[in-house]
C-alpha cells in the first residue's frame, strides 16, 4: 500500500487560490473589467450601451476565472443562489394574469426579466472575481474606481441642470433599426438621457438623472457610490485628491438638492449617522468632530442658499406619498392573493389608475397611467417578481453582511457598512436594478474582505474554513438524484393540489354605460367609479349565485373598466365552465337592472327638481311683476328697465326648468349595453402557479436535505474519495477486524498494520485520537499512539510530524459529518490533523459468503509486536 505524506498535498496556509501569477501593465492589470466598468461608464451611456454594461464585463470576468482551479465565495453565498433560483424560477409565470393587473400576455416580460436576472447574475460575478483577484484588485483600486463612478454621476447632474434640454441619440441607438428603437423598452435601455420628463419638469424644475433614465435611480447610485469617493479621497492613500475633495462635495451638494430625491436625502443622513456611531464605538473621536463639522457646513450651505427653500418645498409636498402607498398595497395583495412563493417573475400593469377606475393616460394627463405593480421600490420589486421566498433570500443575505460587517472596525468595512445601509434605507423607495445591484455586491465583497483580515489576523483563518463555488456546485452533483425527486414529488404535489381544485374557468362580459345629457344638468351624471360599486352589491353576488348553484364570494368578481372609456369589465373566476358563464351573465343582467332602477330613481329626482325651479321661477316672476306695477306709478324709469330686464332672464329660467323638466319625464333612460357579450375560456394560470410553487419548493426542500446530509454526512464506507470529501488525506486503511480484543493481529493483515505503523512513525511525534467511542477505534488509536511516541528507527530518519500534530482514527461505519466536526474541533485548539487511518469493514460478495459457509474460516493469529491489552 504507498502511503502518501499529508503535507506534501495540504496547499500554505496564508495563499488562498488567486488567478495565475501573470506580471501586467497598464490597463490590463488584473481586475482591469471591473476598474473599466465603473471609471468607463460616461463613455459605455454616450455609446448606449450603459444599461447592460454589467452584462459584458461580467462574462470578461468570468472567462479570466475560468483558469482559476479554486473559486472563493463569502459566508452566505448560498443563500444568495438561492435567490438566483428563484429568480430563474419567475420564468414559468412570466405569462400568468395577476390579481389587479391588466389581463394581457406580453412577451416584453421576458425580455425585462433577462434583463434584471442579467443584472442579478453579473453582480454575482463581480463578488465572485473580488475574491479570486484579491491580491491584485486592492480595497483602493475598487474605491478609486467607485470614485470614478461617483464623479460621472456628479458631471451628469451638473449637466442635466446646465443643458436639460439637451437630447442626442446614442451609437447603439443609430446603429439599430428604426422600428425597434421605438420600443418603450428598447429606447428606455439605449437613449441617453439628462433631465427626467423634461416636457413636464420645464414647467416647475428638472429632475437631473444623467447618465440614467430616472431621478430616482441617479439619486440611489448618488448615495451608494458616495462612501467609494470619501473613501477613495479622504483616507490614508488620497494624495493629491484630498486638497479637492471638499470642493467636489460642495458640488455634488447642488444636483443632489436639485434632483428632489427624498430618499436619496434620507440615506445620506443614515450614512453619516452610521459613520458617527461606528467612530464614536471604537474611540475615534477626532473622526466624529470632522463628520460633525462638515455636516454642520454643508447644511449650513443648503440652508441659507436658495437650495434651503428648494428643500423645505419639496417637503412641504410630499406629492407622492399617496400613490406609493396604494402601489405597495396592490402589489402585496396581488402577490398574496395570486402568487405568494414564486412571485409573477415581472411587474404588471395596473387595472386602473390610483384615482379612477377608468383613469389612463391622455394628451391632457400624459402621467395619469400608475406605475406598475412591483416597482417604486426594490422590496415591492423583489415582492412580486419572486414572492415572499425569494424576498426573504434577498434581504437576509444582504441583512448577514450588514450586520457583520458592523461588528468589524475597520474602514473598509466601513465603506461596505455605507454602501448598504444606502441599499437598506431606499429598499422601500427605489428600485435597485443596474450598477447599483454592482454597488451592493461590491460592499460585500469589501467586508468579506475586512472579516478574512480580521480572522487571518487572529490565527482562525484556515483554508478548511472557507467556501468555494465549487463546493456548492459538488454539493448539487453529490445529489443530483435527491434534487431531482424532491422536486417531482413537489411537482405532482402541486399538480395534484390544482386537479383537486378542479380547473380554473374565467368568464368575462363587458357593459358600455351611455351618459345622461338631460340628468348631467342637475349633477346626475355617474362615473364609472360609482357605477364599478353596483357591480359589488350585494343583489349581485347573490343573483350570481343562484345562477351558478353554489355560494359566491364577493372578492371573486373582479371589476375593471378601459382606460378613458364608459366600458365596465365583469371577470369571475370559478371551477365549472358552464357556472361561470352563467354567473357572468346573471352578474350584467343584474347590474344592468340595478342601474335601470337608479336611473329610475334620479329621473325622479330630476323632474322634482327642473318642477322647483319652474315654480320658483313663477314665484319670482310674481314678486318682479308687483314691483313694476308700484315703479310705473312712481315713473322711475331706470329701475324699471332693470327689472324688466331681470323678469326676461327669470321667465327663461323658468321656461328651460320646465323644457327640461318635461323632456326628462318621458326621455327614454338606457341603463347601458352587453358591448362584449359573455364569454368563458380556461385559464391554465392556476395550474402553471401551483405547478411551478410545488417545482421549487420541492427543490429547495431537496437542497435543504442534501444540505443537511452534507452536515451529518453519509457513513465512510459509502464514500467514495474519503481524502476530497473530508479535506485530509488518507493514511492507511486497516481490517475493521484485524485487532483482537487483547492488542493481537491476524497474519493476513500484517502489510495492513506494516503500513499503518509506517504511516504513524512518519509523522512521528503526532498524537493518534480515535473519532467516536468505539472500542476498536480506541484500541487501534492507542496502538498506534504508542509507536507515534517510541519511534524505533535511526534517528537520521528525517520526520514530518510536530507536538501539535494529530492523527485521527475513524471506522468504516463512523459518519462523515461527526469526522468533519472532530476535525473542525481539533483545528479549532490550534492542533493540525494530518490525515485519517481508517479502520474498514468490506462486505464480502456473494461468492466469498457461499464459501465461507461451506468452508472453515480459518485464521493463524500472531503475537503483536504491540503490548498486549489489559
Amino acid at each position: 500500500m504507498t502511503v502518501t505524506p499529508l503535507r506534501a498535498l495540504r496547499p500554505p496556509l496564508p495563499a488562498p487560490a488567486t488567478a495565475p501569477a501573470v506580471r501586467r501593465s497598464g490597463a490590463l492589470r488584473p481586475g482591469w473589467p471591473l476598474v473599466w466598468m465603473l471609471v468607463g461608464f460616461p463613455l459605455w451611456w454616450v455609446l448606449g450601451i450603459s444599461s447592460f454594461v454589467g452584462h459584458v464585463f461580467a462574462v470578461v470576468m468570468v472567462l479570466e476565472m475560468v483558469r482559476m482551479r479554486r473559486l472563493r465565495v463569502p459566508r452566505g453565498t448560498g443563500t444568495w443562489l438561492l435567490f438566483l433560483l428563484w429568480v430563474v424560477a419567475g420564468v414559468i409565470v412570466l405569462q400568468v394574469v395577476a390579481p389587479h393587473t391588466v389581463p394581457d400576455t406580453s412577451m416584453g416580460r421576458y425580455l425585462s426579466w433577462a434583463y434584471r436576472f442579467g443584472w442579478y447574475a453579473s453582480a454575482t460575478v463581480v463578488l465572485v472575481y473580488i475574491g479570486a483577484v484579491r491580491e491584485h484588485l486592492t480595497t483602493t483600486r475598487i474605491a478609486r474606481a467607485g470614485a470614478a463612478m461617483f464623479l460621472t454621476i456628479v458631471a451628469g447632474g451638473w449637466l442635466g441642470i446646465l443643458l436639460p434640454q439637451l437630447a442626442f441619440p446614442s451609437v447603439l441607438e443609430m446603429a439599430l433599426p428604426r422600428g425597434l428603437t421605438q420600443v418603450q423598452f428598447i429606447e428606455f435601455l439605449v437613449h441617453p438621457e439628462v433631465v427626467q420628463d423634461y416636457a413636464q419638469a420645464v414647467t416647475s424644475h428638472p429632475r437631473p438623472s444623467a447618465p440614467f433614465s430616472y431621478a430616482n435611480i441617479w439619486g440611489l447610485n448618488f448615495a451608494c457610490f458616495l462612501p467609494f469617493f470619501l473613501h477613495a479621497w479622504f483616507g490614508p492613500d488620497a494624495g493629491w485628491r484630498r486638497r479637492l475633495a471638499l470642493p467636489v462635495l460642495a458640488l455634488a451638494t447642488v444636483p443632489g438638492v436639485l434632483s428632489l430625491n427624498r430618499g436619496m436625502w434620507i440615506a445620506v443622513v443614515a450614512m453619516a449617522a452610521t459613520v458617527a456611531l461606528r467612530s464614536a464605538a471604537h474611540g475615534r473621536l477626532r473622526s466624529v468632530v470632522a463628520l460633525a463639522a462638515a455636516v454642520t457646513v454643508l447644511a449650513g450651505v443648503v440652508l441659507f442658499s436658495p437650495l434651503g427653500a428648494l428643500v423645505q418645498s419639496r417637503l412641504d409636498n410630499p406629492t407622492s406619498n399617496d400613490g406609493r402607498a396604494t402601489l405597495a398595497t396592490l402589489t402585496v395583495e396581488s402577490v398574496v392573493e395570486g402568487s405568494p412563493v414564486i412571485g409573477f417573475g415581472s411587474t404588471r400593469d395596473a387595472v386602473s389608475s390610483f384615482y379612477s377606475i377608468a383613469g389612463g393616460t391622455s394628451p391632457s394627463c400624459p402621467l395619469c397611467t400608475p406605475p406598475a405593480l412591483g416597482t417604486q421600490g426594490q422590496v415591492w420589486l423583489v415582492l412580486y417578481s419572486q414572492g415572499v421566498v425569494g424576498l426573504v433570500f434577498y434581504l437576509s443575505f444582504l441583512g448577514l453582511w450588514l450586520l457583520r460587517g458592523l461588528r468589524l472596525p475597520s474602514r473598509t468595512a466601513t465603506l461596505g457598512v455605507c454602501v448598504l445601509v444606502a441599499q437598506a434605507v431606499t429598499l422601500p423607495f427605489y428600485d435597485s436594478i443596474g450598477i447599483s445591484t454592482v454597488a451592493a455586491l461590491i460592499a460585500v465583497g469589501l467586508i468579506w474582505r475586512a472579516d478574512d483580515e480580521r480572522r487571518r489576523a487572529a490565527s482562525r483563518l484556515r483554508p478548511d474554513d472557507e467556501y468555494t463555488l465549487g463546493g456548492y456546485v459538488g454539493l448539487v452533483r453529490r445529489h443530483t438524484l435527491l434534487l431531482v425527486l424532491a422536486s417531482v414529488a413537489g411537482l405532482g404535489g402541486g399538480v395534484a393540489y390544482q386537479l383537486a381544485q378542479g380547473p380554473q374557468s374565467v368568464a368575462t362580459v363587458s357593459i358600455v354605460v351611455p351618459r345622461e345629457s338631460e340628468l348631467a344638468d342637475v349633477g346626475r351624471e355617474a362615473t364609472l367609479d360609482t357605477l364599478a360599486q353596483l357591480a359589488r352589491d350585494t343583489q349581485v353576488t347573490t343573483a350570481m349565485a343562484a345562477a351558478a348553484e353554489h355560494p359566491i364570494d364577493p372578492d371573486d368578481l373582479y371589476v375593471s373598466a378601459d382606460p378613458n372609456s364608459r366600458i365596465l369589465n365583469l371577470r369571475y373566476a370559478g371551477s365549472e365552465p358552464g357556472a361561470a358563464l352563467a354567473a357572468i351573465d346573471a352578474a350584467g343582467d343584474t347590474v344592468l337592472r340595478l342601474r335601470g332602477a337608479l336611473l329610475e330613481d334620479e329621473r325622479k329626482d330630476a323632474v322634482a327638481q327642473f318642477d322647483a325651479r319652474y315654480t320658483s321661477g313663477i314665484a319670482a316672476i310674481s314678486t318682479v311683476d308687483g314691483s313694476l306695477d308700484q315703479l310705473k306709478e312712481a315713473g322711475d324709469r331706470t329701475t324699471l328697465r332693470v327689472l324688466d330686464e331681470t323678469r326676461g332672464v327669470l321667465l327663461d329660467k323658468a321656461g328651460r326648468a320646465a323644457g327640461q323638466g318635461a323632456r326628462a319625464a318621458v326621455m327614454p333612460l338606457e341603463a347601458g349595453t352587453v358591448v362584449r357579450p359573455p364569454s368563458v375560456s380556461v385559464s391554465r394560470d392556476a395550474m402553471v402557479v401551483s405547478a411551478g410553487t410545488g417545482l421549487f419548493a420541492g427543490l429547495l426542500v431537496g437542497l435543504l436535505l442534501a444540505r443537511v446530509r452534507g452536515l451529518v454526512g453519509a457513513r465512510i464506507a459509502r464514500v467514495h474519495d474519503l481524502s476530497g470529501a473530508a479535506e485530509i488525506p488518507l493514511l492507511a486503511t486497516l481490517p475493521d477486524r484485524s485487532v483482537t480484543a487483547d492488542g493481537r493481529t491476524y497474519v493476513d493483515h500484517e502489510l495492513a498494520w506494516a503500513a499503518a505503523v509506517d504511516a504513524v512513525r512518519l509523522h512521528s511525534p503526532a498524537t493518534v485520537l480515535a473519532v467516536g467511542d468505539g472500542p476498536r477505534a480506541l484500541l487501534v488509536a492507542e496502538l498506534l499512539d504508542g509507536y507515534a511516541h517510541q519511534d524505533r528507527r535511526r534517528e537520521s530518519v528525517h520526520r514530518l510530524g510536530s507536538d501539535d500534530d494529530v492523527i485521527v482514527v475513524a471506522t468504516s461505519s463512523t459518519r462523515l459529518g461527526r469526522l468533519r466536526r472532530r476535525v473542525a474541533r481539533l483545528r479549532r485548539s490550534n492542533l493540525d490533523v494530518v490525515g485519517v487511518v481508517l479502520l474498514q469493514r468490506r462486505r464480502p460478495g456473494w461468492g466469498a459468503r457461499v464459501r465461507a459457509a461451506i468452508t472453515p474460516n480459518r485464521k493463524e493469529l500472531q503475537w503483536s509486536p504491540f503490548p498486549p491489552k489489559k
